[in-house]
């Protein structure tokens, strides 16, 4: 299932994606992608890369903390998806406490590409503000076999390493590939949505935005690990840090 029109599921609640287009306007887009080029002319972006078998992490960001000193803007494009999620919600979402993973700017160079995973936080929203070849975000909606009670545990890594095998997901999977599309915006439950992003073949970056909601209630036992391998820390990891407990 390739998204490349206007699509969205019907049911966000049972699927666990939704996908709409124009949310953001063209002009819009270019707008904060200029402020963005601004901001690398001026700043060193971290480089984050993390060797793995099929899929590798291989991108640049800038972190939340650098978003809320230089890039205001973005603050409005936050409080509309905020709307959009809590319209008919049963359960507020709010943005992470931690404003260093609240949300993020993905620069995804020629070549780059971001690997298999799911998230750390309930829902996940990714706003692209370019188009460019290659670059999906590839996904299985409401894939995991998610056992709340135990997710930083062996038994939770041991499932989630074998439904991220190819094979499995071959066999048991049905992958959604979100093209992407300046002023797109895809909504997934980051938590149970295994996704990754397909390697850039332009010349030019993969430009995204990313914002990250969960219950107020929220806790994350491995966020400084997780924090230190997605920013760009000179750390090294003989273990996931997804199950990497502080």
């Amino acid at each position: 299932m390739n998204f490349d029109n206007l699509i969205f599921t019907h049911q966000f609640s049972d699927h666990g994606l939704y996908i709409q287009d124009d949310f953001l306007d063209l002009e819009k887009c270019e707008y904060i992608l200029k402020l963005i080029e601004n901001y690398r002319n001026a700043h060193q972006v971290p480089s984050v890369y993390r060797k793995k078998m099929e899929r590798s992490l291989n991108y640049r960001v800038i972190d939340g903390e650098a978003i809320a000193q230089h890039f205001p803007e973005i603050e409005q494009i936050y409080q509309k998806i905020d709307r959009l999620i809590n319209k008919e919600n049963s359960q507020e979402l709010v943005r992470l406490e931690n404003i260093r993973a609240a949300c993020n700017i993905n620069i995804t160079q020629p070549g780059g590409e971001y690997c298999w995973h799911y998230d750390r936080n309930l829902l996940t929203g990714i706003l692209y503000l370019n188009d460019v070849d290659g670059g999906e975000t590839e996904c299985y909606p409401d894939y995991r076999l998610y056992i709340p009670k135990f997710r930083y545990s062996y038994l939770q890594r041991s499932l989630d390493s074998l439904f991220k095998l190819k094979i499995i997901r071959l066999l048991f999977g049905k992958k959604v590939s979100i093209k992407p599309k300046p002023g797109r915006l895809a909504l997934m439950y980051g938590i149970k949505c295994l996704h990754s992003v397909h390697s850039v073949l332009s010349d030019n970056d993969r430009i995204v935005l990313i914002f990250s909601f969960d219950l107020a209630t929220a806790q994350f036992s491995n966020e400084q690990h997780l924090d230190a391998y997605i920013y760009g820390g000179q750390e090294e990891f003989k273990s996931d840090p997804n199950y990497l407990k502080s």
